[in-house]
């Protein structure tokens, strides 16, 4: 059975607003130059997904390394 990570991320309220506009700005695209906060979390959380993703691969890719031995 897979297992959720659950991350939690405090946001200072004196940095909240200029968060939420930040992500609006990187997430705004095509035709909807203002998303939601519940659509700016599903685009992060499958970016962070892809991102571990990646990790996997890269660890995979790492533990699989193919040792040449010197000849002399």
């Amino acid at each position: 059975m897979p297992t959720t990570l659950a991350l939690n991320v405090t946001i200072p309220d004196a940095d909240l607003a200029d968060l939420v506009a930040a992500l609006r700005l990187r997430h705004a695209t095509n035709g909807n130059p203002n998303p939601t906060i519940a659509q700016m979390r599903t685009a992060e959380e499958a970016d962070l997904r892809q991102r571990y993703v990646s990790i996997v691969v890269q660890y995979r890719r790492d533990q699989t390394a193919i040792t040449v031995p010197v000849l002399t």
